[in-house]
């Protein structure tokens, strides 16, 4: 279905196929080659294509990529960072490309444009985009799901960035990959999914958002209590120091710098 929809694939060339795999029990790609119909599996791994035209990988990178998925299957994104070919950084900026072109808010070429800028800049992909006019950020509050995951600490950036690639090709919310693998458990989802929508309808403020997130999970609070608590100062039992806590404490940051970067 993923190669009708990219172009890749005649529909009866696909029904020929899956008759193939009912009767003979083969793989697809052993069917397709049957019908002398082979599919390039870089243009198959929507990822693959577009970090090989942003000139972020080679084609024998990619290969070895691809080669190392199918054998341990763990997702191509973090074979290509287990490699060495990709940093953390520029994975997730492939993924934000990537998502961006899913939900239509650019297209490929304006994609790899961005991927190309923000490589060469060391920036988000978000920037080049937003510069160029191919992007805009609404100006309500928007907190990411694997952003309050992360920023509570319930969950780490490696392990998003892994379960939002698997989202992407298996075409699954990254709530549901996340209880899945087992990384969260339903509870928890249900409780930070209400604290980002309280957060998009400007009920509160996103920098309270992992607070109590950690509260209501941590602690058994309600998601009210966990706010009112916030709210009135009162620590947490065994709080950790805060990242925030921490970079104050430098006095090489002022609280409108923090805010500033948080916007």
């Amino acid at each position: 279905q993923s190669l009708l929809k990219d172009g890749l694939l005649e529909l009866e060339t696909a029904y020929k196929a899956l008759r193939k795999v009912a009767q003979k029990g083969i793989k697809l790609d052993e069917a397709l080659k049957d019908l002398e119909c082979e599919v390039d599996e870089v243009k198959v791994n929507r990822l693959g294509d577009l970090l090989l035209e942003a000139k972020y990988v080679s084609e024998a990178e990619l290969e070895e990529a691809v080669e190392g998925r199918n054998s341990t299957g763990l997702p191509f994104g973090r074979m290509l960072v287990l490699n060495g070919v990709l940093n953390e950084f520029q994975l997730a900026a492939a993924l934000n490309a990537q998502i961006l072109v899913r939900d239509k808010k650019i297209n490929k070429e304006q994609a790899v444009e961005g991927l190309r800028q923000a490589r060469r800049r060391q920036i988000a992909v978000e920037v080049p985009l937003m510069e160029k006019g191919f992007y805009t950020v609404k100006s309500r509050d928007v907190l990411r799901l694997g952003e309050l995951l992360t920023l509570s600490g319930l969950v780490t950036e490696a392990q998003i960035l892994s379960a939002v690639e698997v989202g992407l090709v298996s075409q699954k919310p990254l709530g549901q990959v996340l209880v899945e693998q087992n990384l969260v458990d339903n509870s928890i989802l249900q409780i930070a999914l209400k604290i980002q929508e309280l957060v998009e309808t400007s009920s509160l403020n996103p920098k309270m958002a992992p607070q109590i997130l950690l509260r209501a999970t941590e602690q058994g609070m309600t998601i009210s209590d966990a706010i009112a608590s916030v709210e009135l100062g009162i620590p947490m039992e065994d709080e950790n120091f805060s990242l925030k806590d921490f970079l104050l404490s430098t006095n090489k940051i002022s609280s409108n710098d923090l805010k500033t970067a948080f916007d």
